[in-house]
C-alpha cells in the first residue's frame, strides 16, 4: 500500500511537473504574438485630427494596415522614415481601400494617393511624386484636405493593446 501512495504521489508530482512545462511553453509561445507597447501620436492635418500608431521600424512599416480589420475613422498610421524621398507603398493583404498622405520634412502635404487592395499578385505600387519623410494611412474618403496644407504632431503617449 505505501508503494502505491509513493507511485501516486510521484505521478502527481509528474502531472503537475508537466503541467507546468506545458504552461511555460504556451505563454512563452504567446508573448511573441503580443506586440510591444506601441506609441501613437495625435497628428492634425488642415482641420482634421486623427489619433495614429506609429510605425518607425522596418517591421511595423512593412505591415502596416495588413491583416486589420478596417480602422475607426479617426485612426489611421504614421509612418516615419529617417530620409525624405519618394515613397513606395503597396495593399497586400490587406481588405480595404486606403488614403495616403505623403508629408514633407517640413510638415506639408505633398500628396495624397488613393489606393484599392491587392486582387492579384503582383500588387500595384503606389508610389508619391514628391519626395516624404512622413506618410499617413487612412481609410478611405476620411481625410478632406488637399497638397499643401499643415501638419502638427500634437502628442505622444504609450499604446499597450493591438487594437485601435
Amino acid at each position: 500500500m505505501k508503494l502505491f501512495f509513493k507511485i501516486h504521489k510521484i505521478l502527481i508530482r509528474r502531472r503537475n511537473w508537466v503541467a507546468i512545462v506545458v504552461a511555460t511553453i504556451f505563454l512563452a509561445g504567446c508573448g511573441g504574438r503580443n506586440p510591444a507597447p506601441r506609441a501613437e501620436k495625435v497628428v492634425r492635418i488642415g482641420t482634421q485630427e486623427f489619433r495614429v500608431e506609429i510605425a518607425d521600424d522596418s517591421r511595423s512599416r512593412a505591415t502596416g494596415f495588413q491583416n486589420r480589420a478596417k480602422p475607426a475613422d479617426n485612426f489611421g498610421i504614421l509612418f516615419e522614415f529617417e530620409e525624405e524621398k519618394p515613397r513606395n507603398f503597396w495593399m497586400k493583404n490587406v481588405d480595404f481601400p486606403l488614403d495616403a498622405i505623403f508629408i514633407s520634412a517640413e510638415g506639408r502635404v505633398v500628396d495624397i494617393l488613393k489606393m484599392v487592395p491587392c486582387e492579384v499578385d503582383p500588387c500595384q505600387i503606389f508610389s508619391s511624386k514628391l519626395p516624404a519623410k512622413f506618410v499617413v494611412e487612412l481609410a478611405s474618403g476620411i481625410f478632406l484636405g488637399e497638397r499643401g496644407d499643415f501638419v502638427e504632431f500634437l502628442e505622444r503617449r504609450q499604446r499597450f493593446d493591438a487594437k485601435n
